[in-house]
């Protein structure tokens, strides 16, 4: 009997460990698959923090092409305002050179006026004297 008492106490110990050690690999299993769902979404997390580290340099590199695109556009205003300064001097020059010929012209007609006026009063006064001589 006391045998048999002995060996139904192992048993009930060997019972209550394998019960023991079934909830102790449950627990391992669940704790497994909360670590793989963990994993997953540490993984999907760095996925998409990737994603939009991507996205933002691409924004990024957008926005440095429009600056320079824009940076471009002044420059080439710039040149053409330059140019456009250049064109107008060049045109007062000419306007400012035309007048002075028109001046000298006017000038030269009022001198040949003067001496077409000369030239007849001189003609004049040769005939008239010409006439009293005669």
């Amino acid at each position: 009997d006391e045998a048999r008492a002995v060996a139904d106490e192992r048993e009930g110990v060997i019972v209550s460990t394998r019960g023991d050690l079934d909830k102790a690999h449950a627990t391992l299993h669940e704790r497994d698959e909360t670590i793989e769902a963990l994993t997953r979404e540490r993984d999907e997390a760095r996925h998409l923090a990737w994603e939009r580290e991507q996205h933002i340099h691409k924004v990024e590199k957008e926005r440095d092409d429009q600056a320079h695109l824009a940076w471009e556009r002044e420059n080439i205003i710039k040149e053409r305002d330059g140019a456009l300064a250049e064109r107008e001097k060049e045109r007062d020059a000419a306007r400012h050179e035309s007048w002075e010929r028109e001046q000298a012209i006017h000038a030269k007609d009022r001198a040949l006026q003067e001496m077409e006026e000369i030239a007849r009063q001189l003609a004049h006064k040769a005939l008239a004297a010409k006439e009293h001589h005669a």
